[in-house]
This record gives C-alpha cells, structure tokens and sequence, in this order.
C-alpha cells in the first residue's frame, strides 16, 4: 500500500514511475513489470535447489524459535538469474520490501544506478528479523539471536548479516541512500553496523487526503448496528497473535475504562479476536477498500494503536486524515504523527493504566475530541500529501544524479 500511495504521488508530479515486482495483485499500480521465472530446467532445477536449501536452514530453527513473532527474512533469494536483466530500464532504483525477492549478493554487485532503499521495517540493516523488539545485537554484530531461539554466536542471524555487510561493501560511495520512514527508524538505522555510514534521509509515507478525509460516520455507524450515541473505539491489525501489535495490552486496557456513557469496540483485521466484553463490538474482518475504510475511521471517537514497535503506523496516518484521534504508546514512528493533545494521546510503552487514561481522556473531552479531529486534518493535509512526499523523493533522486 505505501509503495502504491508513493507510485501515484511520483505520477502527480510529473515523475515517470515504475513498478517492478514479485507480486501477482500489483494489477492494480498501473506501469506495473512483474518478473518472470526463467522457465528453462537447469535454472528451475537451481533455483528450486537454493529454495530448499534457505528454508532449511530457517526451519532448523522451528522448534527454539518463541511464538508471536514477526517473519525471519534470509538476504538470499531463489531469484538469481535476469531478475536484474528483466527490471525496466530506469535511473533510479528505488527499493522497498524485497525479502524474498532481492538477493542481495549478486543484486549489489551487478547494479550500477543510484540506490534508493526505503525501509518499512528494521529487516534490511538486521541479521533476519524485522523488528528487533529489544535486541541489540544488529547495532554490532548478530549472532544467539533471540527471535531464533538461538544460543549459538555463529547462528543464521550472524551469517545473514555478514553476507549483508559483504554484499553493501561492492556499492560506490555515494551510490545508496537509505530512506526513514520516521525519526525512530532513522536512529535505528544510523546505530547499526550495515548503515551507520550511509547517508539516511526521512521521508514520511503518505496518502490520498481526497480518498482518506471525514465522511458520513453516521451512516456507517447504523449500517453496522452501532448504538447512535455509543463511544467507538477502533482497533486494526491484520492479526492480534503478533505480540508486537499490542492487542493484550489494548484489551487489559479496556477493562475498567470509565466512559460517560456506552462503549463500543469495532474491530478490522483478518483474523478476529477471541473477546468476551462487557461492551458492545463488531469485527468487520479484513478491508481492502480504502473509501469504506475512511467511512469507517469517520465512525469511530478514537482510534487506538498499541504497537510495542512501529516503523510508522499507517493506520494512525488513515485514521488521522479522516479527522479521528488517535491513541498509541510512545514508541517508534507514532509519535511522529500522534502528538500529544494535539493529534492525540500517548502513554509510556506498555503502560496499560496510561493508555487507558489516554483512551478515557479523548472519549470524554468532547471539546477536546473536537479539536483534535481539526488538528489532524490540518497536520496530514500540510505534510502527509501524496505530492509532499513525491516532492521530497525527486529532490532526493535529482540530488543523486546530480552527484
């Protein structure tokens, strides 16, 4: 969704922008080239060899790696061969979420145009995870890597990160910049050891304010058989086992919320949580469409993201365009967005009786709710438009080729 949100921005300013990709349900980009597996037997044989030989070494790892994690990435892919000869011709590349795709090896070592590397998680400067939920090992060296399970210092995490180091030393100087999508990742990033010497820049994401704008909350609200004067309370994520999403802590933060008058919880997401409230709520289930997701922000008092770790929050981003608070612990990229009685409320990370404070506060301070949802309007409108992000890539571009 962020590299479409940012394809579109690129094309309002007169930017030829291209998509180039793995993925089968790109249709929708517009200039979108997929790559194609050579088809030929040695390379499928080869290919399918390298396959089995990665999931291999990460599946030795099934039984000591701890649940509710997020996905362990590997630097190595399958696709070797023409995945360079078959990108379109361009002059600039800039890449996104490539786990799985890139292999950054022989990637690194044939690309000869500019680099631009925008990371929508930790996993591009660490040994495979891609969120270090308190390990700090990627700031030195990996190795007894906690998301593995892993005792050992020579694990898989210790050899991902030295390929990785191997592979980024055959770049020029000057070739890659890497792209923070918030301060917190910017930080991040500048004290590991792949990309403390690498320049980092910070370019938020961004959306479609005419899409993402307030909107007939009301009606939404009867279509989903919300109590009329019922405080609504909106929680997203795709799945509330990832402990990093923070579902526990919102649920035990929910218990013993005073609120003057009924509350009601609205869930989204694909897989719906096991509850047994003392309120009223609903689980729409997995959305896709972008017009009944603003109409659904516009429903809800406040919307509420309790991630323990955030590269940025596009949620929080949605929920604030269509003029809804949003609540969230101090941590990662949300505080770049959700500030304090402006846009919103945070709590201290993982401090469940705050964040039940900060939910209480914007349900029952009407005046406050009330400007709050202008204030978060006016914040994305002035620097979370597609063109203010687009601007902010193409200088970064020109200045690349320029040098």
């Amino acid at each position: 969704r962020a590299v479409q949100r940012l394809h579109a921005g690129l094309g309002l300013v007169g930017c030829d922008s291209g998509v180039y990709t793995l993925s089968h349900d790109a249709t929708s980009f517009g200039q979108v080239s997929r790559y194609i597996a050579p088809r030929d037997l040695p390379t499928r044989l080869s290919s399918r060899m390298r396959k089995i030989r990665i999931e291999r070494e990460l599946s030795s790892y099934a039984a000591s790696r701890p649940a509710g994690l997020e996905l362990f990435s590997d630097d190595r892919s399958p696709y070797i061969s023409d995945v360079l000869a078959q990108m379109p011709d361009c002059d600039v590349v800039n890449l996104h979420w490539v786990a799985g795709f890139m292999d950054y090896t022989s990637f690194f070592a044939e690309i000869r145009k500019p680099v631009v590397w925008t990371m929508h998680d930790m996993n591009a400067f660490t040994g495979g995870c891609h969120y270090n939920m308190r390990c700090d090992h990627f700031r030195y060296h990996c190795g007894a890597c906690p998301q593995l399970g892993s005792l050992m210092q020579e694990d898989l995490s210790s050899v991902v990160l030295k390929r990785k180091a191997k592979a980024l030393s055959r770049l020029k100087h000057g070739q890659i910049n890497i792209v923070a999508t918030s301060q917190w990742m910017k930080r991040e990033a500048e004290s590991s050891t792949l990309f403390r010497n690498l320049p980092i820049s910070v370019i938020p994401l961004a959306l479609d304010v005419e899409v993402f704008r307030p909107c007939d909350g009301a009606g939404m609200r009867s279509a989903l058989g919300i109590p009329k004067e019922a405080k609504v309370v909106l929680f997203a994520a795709d799945s509330v086992s990832n402990q990093r999403k923070g579902f526990s802590e919102f649920y035990a933060a929910l218990d013993g919320l005073q609120v003057d008058g009924e509350l009601f919880l609205l869930t989204i997401g694909s897989s719906a949580p096991k509850l047994n409230p003392t309120f009223g709520h609903f689980h729409i289930g997995q959305m896709n469409n972008d017009h009944l997701m603003a109409a659904i922000y516009s429903a809800a008092d406040v919307f509420v993201i309790p991630s323990l770790q955030e590269a940025f929050g596009q949620t929080a981003l949605e929920a604030m365009a269509c003029g809804t608070p949003v609540v969230g612990f101090d941590t990662g990229g949300i505080p770049d967005m959700v500030r304090s009685g402006v846009t919103g409320m945070l709590a201290p990370l993982g401090d469940v009786a705050g964040l039940r404070f900060c939910i209480a506060q914007v349900l029952n301070d009407v005046a406050q709710r009330r400007n709050m949802a202008a204030q978060c309007r006016r914040i994305v409108e002035d620097e979370y438009a597609l063109t203010v992000q687009a601007g902010k890539y193409v200088a970064l571009y020109e200045e690349m080729l320029a040098s």
